[in-house]
């Protein structure tokens, strides 16, 4: 990289449409242990989706979480930028959830839910969240299940919220309790709801 740096000396555990669920679940991973079922159910299918499979999914997470029990100790700078991703990608999986029940017994609509969650799927690697919920909202309207996609990705956004406040204080917890001497760094953070604080960044210097 910039630096010159070869991956015994600096590793990004960045991965697209990650949630602070899934970073915490990299770091420590009991936290999944205390996780609640739909909250499992949408880092599975997270971990699934980026790497194409169940099995090669479960497999890449134990590969980042022996890389992160092995560096973690010895590191002297950490970066930390996550967030958005709980907010803005992982409600698009609840509702797609929804879509799926709601399709379930006809071959047409499950035909557009699958195309909905392939494009979904490429918007996230794009980054264009227009696209994803436009589509979205879209075959929801088609089959009828527009109310409760709604309601559901109102609740996903809330859950979003008390999940980034959660786990910024228990990723920074627990960095903290396995390394004392490493100067850690809010990169690209941003709180958008001051009434809704992120705790435990007085930890992050």
């Amino acid at each position: 990289d910039a630096f010159g740096l070869d991956n015994s000396q600096w590793y990004s555990f960045a991965r697209e449409g990650l949630t602070t669920n899934d970073v915490h679940r990299i770091l420590d991973p009991s936290y999944y242990n205390v996780m609640d079922a739909q909250a499992k159910r949408n880092s599975d299918q997270a971990f699934d989706t980026l790497f194409g499979t169940k099995e090669q999914g479960a497999r890449e997470l134990q590969l980042m979480q022996q890389k992160a029990a092995e560096m973690l100790p010895k590191a002297d700078l950490i970066t930390i930028g996550m967030g958005p991703n709980d907010i803005i990608f992982s409600p698009l999986f609840d509702v797609l959830f929804v879509l799926k029940d709601a399709a379930s017994g006809n071959t047409l609509y499950a035909q557009l839910v699958g195309n909905a969650l392939r494009t979904v799927l490429t918007s996230i690697g794009d980054m264009n969240v227009a696209a994803a919920y436009s589509t979205v909202l879209g075959v929801a309207e088609v089959i009828g299940a527009l109310p409760e996609v709604v309601s559901a990705l109102m609740l996903s956004i809330v859950r979003g919220y008390m999940a980034v406040q959660q786990n910024w204080e228990g990723v920074v917890n627990y960095i903290r309790a396995h390394n004392q001497h490493a100067a850690i760094v809010c990169v690209g953070g941003y709180n958008t709801t001051p009434e809704l604080p992120c705790p435990g960044t007085d930890k992050v210097r």
